[in-house]
């Protein structure tokens, strides 16, 4: 009777404590990857007895990868949970981010497009394709990606960094174009005609002033021409 009884005892510990029949718990093998400690976490969750149908567990083995710098690795587990999960916004996040270091930023707009139509306020999908956005030079779409982010979350640092980068050189808002005579009679007649076009980039604090001038020098019947930028 009490080997029957110490059996059972057993039995009940295994239904109701899992952690103890599968492994570490999830929280205590994210506080070791938070730690620092990659690959102990990575063997902790290979240990699970749920693993990798744990899509969780699988989650956090790509995490720890790409929190190491192995980004093939990380891309091969993040790609391989949308096979299974197309509407997982976390393993889209995390592959945005591994295509922003790799500059693969088209591909970045498009899955962070597919990850915003399962949850329009994603702060890290929305700060991820403005980034990108912003690198090939699409102003218009990065703005108003950030401008939905810091209505979201004001305080988001990354994004108001991003904000503040693409304020300090912006696409130049006017183009100036400017023209003047030099009229000379000694010890000839000659008139000296000079075109100025600039485009000033930057805010008040730094500016650049790009200009290109073309000059055209008339003297009788001969004409001359020549160019300068500065």
């Amino acid at each position: 009777m009490r080997n029957i009884l110490f059996v059972t005892s057993i039995l009940i510990l295994s239904v109701f404590l899992p952690g103890i029949a599968s492994g570490q718990s999830l929280d205590s093998i994210r506080q070791t990857a938070w730690d620092g400690h990659y690959a102990e976490a990575r063997k902790m969750c290979m240990e699970r007895a749920d693993y990798p149908e744990n899509i969780d567990i699988l989650f956090l083995v790509g995490q720890t990868h790409h929190w190491e710098g192995n980004s093939a690795s990380a891309k091969n587990i993040f790609q391989d949970i949308l096979a299974q999960h197309p509407d997982h916004t976390d393993a889209i996040s995390a592959l945005t981010s591994i295509n922003n270091i790799a500059g693969e930023f088209k591909h970045t707009i498009s899955l962070a497009s597919d990850g915003l139509s399962v949850d329009a306020n994603n702060e890290d999908l929305l700060y991820n394709r403005a980034f990108a956005y912003a690198e090939i030079k699409r102003m218009k779409e990065a703005r108003s990606d950030l401008d939905r982010l810091l209505t979201i979350s004001p305080g988001h640092s990354q994004g108001l960094e991003l904000k503040e980068s693409m304020a300090s050189f912006q696409i130049p808002g006017s183009i100036g174009i400017y023209q003047s005579v030099q009229w000379h009679n000694d010890p000839y007649e000659r008139r000296f005609y000079i075109t100025t076009v600039e485009a000033p980039i930057g805010d008040k604090n730094v500016k650049i002033i790009p200009r290109f001038s073309y000059g055209s020098l008339l003297s009788g019947e001969n004409v001359t021409g020549g160019s300068q930028s500065g």
